[in-house]
């Protein structure tokens, strides 16, 4: 294979970054310009270090290029419009571009003998770096986009960090100073990293809790344990297997012939655990928001759904058996309320109120896989409501998108159940000072021991104002109780209906019986 000209390929480089980087327009066609000459070079056969000298000048550009490209992916709803999925394709093309020109570096230094090695260590320390910087790149981009990582990524970097550990690499920072982004000081830190993004499911945090939690992370990963000799444990605990192309695991998918082998590590996040408790305990006190100590602001809510990511691994609760037949559904709750003709005159429509159907893949008693054609009109996204039509007319079921799987010619989700036998209302709201504000949409039903239940987008002023449920030309006065839980940007209340200004506090109602109290 003939030699590599690196003199050739610095001068085609770009000298700066675009005029104005925020467009989309010029940062994706940079990317494209980029990610050609990555894979140019990532095409040739030169030693590491010359490899990483071609590499550097672009990871510079990429540094600036990426958070403007990130952001264009956040919150995308899906079926991607062809556009977006344009977009989504070309972050992807450039990250894994970056990505695979430092790992091929790891890959050759991993062939060389270890006799060899007090040379190598600056090239295998700055190339592990940035592997595993652009690879925690792709498993956020991966997250948001609900896609699966390709083939071979995850064995790599377990590769990476196996071999760091046998060589005594592991926490050893770069020997000299660099433009090194918000990557952390040594590779033990920078793997610790991965496996928390990894655990950073997006149907557990937002993209803007994702972005809070990150800035926090220099802190943060010097709390993960990693240990080779332990017992098996649930809780704050997961696992990861140096031999496999998987991410880290709960204690269901653990196997003792693999910690046997050797091949498992346990990834403690107790202290990590504690350490969180401890900062909701300082935001429950003293405000809203925590500054840790590398001056990092995170809110409560954002530790709060950190500490259920990171310390409370879910587990299925109840068996999936397969089904079949066709389920009708809307999606949001405005939508629900103007298709079946409850939403009120001057409550704005939404865009669409448009019935779609699904097929039943498989349901429990917690949720159901469902299946529809893609249909550039829908528009779902993970945390986003669906009213489901699964019994009589006039009672539906309230469920929450918990994944999403793109497939050739069909969208599969998960829906877990929120409210069982519930039907859609409207709140009108009068604030403390008098002045009405705008209605609400919402879904009223009972809990499973009859107390009266109401799902309501998230919205803090709703607690001090006076509230009226509307069904069809029913008025009732209502107030909100106890909040039961939370979701993306929902919150599910038990209520009670007032009669002369006082609590009526009804039992045992079930769905019909709520119906004829709230008239």
């Amino acid at each position: 294979m003939p030699t590599f000209k690196m003199g050739p390929f610095r001068a085609a480089l770009p000298r700066s970054m675009p005029t104005n980087p925020s467009l989309a327009q010029d940062s994706h066609s940079q990317a494209r310009r980029l990610t050609a000459q990555l894979q140019e070079l990532n095409g040739q056969e030169v030693t590491p270090r010359r490899r990483l000298d071609g590499l550097e000048p672009l990871t510079q550009i990429a540094l600036s290029l990426l958070p403007v490209l990130n952001r264009q992916i956040v919150g995308l709803s899906f079926p991607l419009t062809p556009r977006n999925t344009r977009l989504a394709d070309e972050l992807v093309a450039f990250q894994l571009a970056l990505y695979t020109g430092y790992s091929l570096c790891i890959e050759s230094e991993m062939q060389k003998p270890d006799s060899l090695l007090q040379a190598r260590v600056p090239v295998w320390l700055l190339a592990g770096q940035r592997m595993l910087y652009y690879f925690g790149e792709l498993v956020r981009t991966h997250l948001l986009l609900n896609r699966d990582l390709p083939v071979g990524l995850w064995r790599l970097v377990h590769q990476l960090y196996h071999h760091s550990q046998r060589r005594e690499l592991l926490r050893l920072g770069l020997p000299h100073e660099g433009e090194q982004g918000d990557q952390p000081g040594t590779l033990d830190q920078a793997y610790k990293r991965v496996l928390l993004r990894a655990l950073m499911r997006p149907e557990r945090l937002l993209p803007n809790q994702q972005q809070e939690a990150c800035r926090a992370f220099d802190e943060w990963v010097d709390l993960v344990e990693l240990a080779e000799n332990w017992e098996a444990h649930e809780g704050t605990h997961y696992y990861v297997d140096l031999e496999s192309d998987a991410a880290p695991y709960a204690l269901p998918n653990h196997t003792p012939a693999r910690a046997m082998q050797g091949r498992e590590r346990l990834v403690d996040l107790e202290p990590l655990g504690t350490h969180l408790r401890g900062y909701i305990a300082v935001c429950r006190e003293g405000g809203v928001r925590a500054l840790t100590r590398n001056n990092a602001s995170v809110s409560l809510g954002t530790l709060q759904r950190l500490y259920r990511a990171w310390c409370q691994p879910r587990f299925r609760g109840a068996e999936r058996k397969h089904a079949e037949g066709q389920i009708p559904f809307t999606i949001g709750l405005e939508s629900a309320l103007a298709h079946w003709g409850v939403l009120p005159a001057y409550v704005r429509a939404p865009n669409t109120s448009r019935l779609w159907s699904a097929q039943v893949k498989d349901r429990s008693n917690t949720g159901l896989r469902l299946g529809c054609r893609l249909d550039p009109e829908m528009h779902l996204t993970v945390g986003e409501l669906v009213v489901l039509q699964e019994s009589r007319v006039g009672m539906h079921t309230v469920g929450e998108v918990r994944w999403l799987r793109a497939q050739p010619e069909e969208l599969q989700f998960g829906i877990q159940r929120q409210l069982n036998r519930t039907f859609p209302v409207s709140l009108e709201r009068i604030s403390e000072e008098g002045d009405a504000r705008p209605p609400m949409a919402a879904m009223a039903g009972v809990d499973s021991a009859g107390k009266p239940i109401l799902l309501i987008p998230r919205d803090p002023t709703i607690l001090y104002d006076t509230l009226t449920l509307r069904f069809g030309e029913r008025l009732t006065p209502i107030r909100l109780r106890r909040r039961l839980s939370a979701l993306h940007t929902y919150e599910i209340f038990h209520f009670y209906r007032l009669l002369n200004g006082q609590y009526h506090k009804e039992s045992g109602l079930n769905s019909s019986q709520l119906l004829t109290a709230l008239s």
